[in-house]
């Protein structure tokens, strides 16, 4: 443990702050996270800017103006990225969902799984897998699973 004024042995130190997400927030009482949370929030960089210089007189020098916009892209880029995921999930969600009742259809008219697979061009394994899987994927899209292990 160090003792104040103790050089540190070059380890990281760091800390998480929760920020609130959404709007109409009461405004934190601690001003270090009402800050963050008006610099991560939604609204637009001019508007985060007059926020931050007036309700907590931060001067806007260039420097400072610069790492805001960086921060404010990083928070984008975040979200971006958390946009695209989802997308990606639920084209992939779709596309199992598309499958397996496909599937559903095939077993009901006796195909064996061999012929679902060729028939939908997919390998034996991955049809047996959505076929584990039917049930659940079915009833989460809203349909109703006639399908049972």
């Amino acid at each position: 443990m160090l003792e104040c004024g103790q050089a540190d042995s070059g380890l990281a130190k760091g800390i998480v702050i929760h920020l609130r997400r959404g709007r109409n927030l009461e405004e934190s009482r601690n001003q270090l996270i009402a800050m963050l949370e008006t610099l991560f929030s939604e609204t637009n960089i001019k508007e985060k800017k007059r926020i931050l210089a007036e309700e907590y007189g931060m001067v806007m020098t260039a420097e400072l103006e610069g790492r805001m916009n960086v921060m404010c892209n990083w928070s984008e880029n975040i979200l971006e990225d958390g946009i695209q995921q989802g997308i990606e999930q639920g084209i992939e969600q779709g596309l199992d969902l598309q499958l397996a009742r496909k599937i559903q259809i095939k077993i009901g008219k006796g195909k064996s799984v061999e012929q679902i697979a060729n028939e939908l061009e997919e390998t034996v394994e991955h049809i047996y897998a959505l076929m584990g899987r039917l049930d659940s994927i079915l009833t989460d899209a809203g349909g109703r699973a006639s399908h049972s292990n």
